[in-house]
């Protein structure tokens, strides 16, 4: 069984201050003259600290360094989660592109064939080089007349990004050569 919160707090531990803007817990207690202090965060169970300190005001400080923080890293996840559900803004006919690869870089293009709320029909396409620039390498831009594979569907999120698989997202596409580089 997992350890709580209570297996870490000492007895004479006092909840000290329970946030109103965030989900931070702090305790204070004494120990041999000593202010010490602990905070939780979240739903964790072990603690986000554990201090001694050396007067009352600098005790006082690092709390409301720690409440800050948490208050703003909390705002930030909040709006990260809202941004990630909102709809997004890709319509038919946008193209999609891929970077992704190991040792080399590898370019895909996708086509948005229809957009239903936030479920996009998807075609991969060409590419088509303009540019050389060293040996395996060179510059490339979408080709929407050659078509790959069969349509599919995937979701699309508030970022405008479409994750494909576990190793390619594709987002949206400028129309600027890409670069892209293979092995012989």
């Amino acid at each position: 069984m997992k350890p709580t919160r209570e297996y870490y707090l000492p007895l004479d531990a006092k909840l000290h201050l329970k946030d109103e803007f965030s989900t931070a817990v702090i305790y204070r207690y004494e120990r041999n003259g000593n202010l010490i202090g602990m905070a939780f965060r979240g739903k964790s169970q072990k603690p986000a600290w554990h201090y001694r300190f050396k007067s009352a005001e600098a005790q006082q400080q690092y709390e409301q360094n720690f409440l800050q923080s948490v208050r703003e890293a909390e705002e930030q996840k909040r709006k990260m989660s809202e941004q990630k559900n909102a709809l997004h803004t890709l319509k038919e006919g946008d193209i999609l592109y891929s970077s992704w690869g190991w040792e080399q870089t590898n370019i895909d293009f996708f086509q948005i064939i229809a957009v239903k709320s936030k479920t996009l029909t998807l075609q991969e396409i060409g590419a088509t080089s303009v540019e050389t620039t060293g040996w395996a390498s060179d510059r490339v831009i979408a080709d929407p007349t050659i078509k790959i594979g069969v349509e599919f569907k995937k979701r699309a999120d508030g970022f405008n990004q479409v994750t494909l698989d576990r190793c390619r997202t594709a987002t949206r596409y400028d129309g600027k050569p890409l670069h892209r580089s293979w092995y012989a």
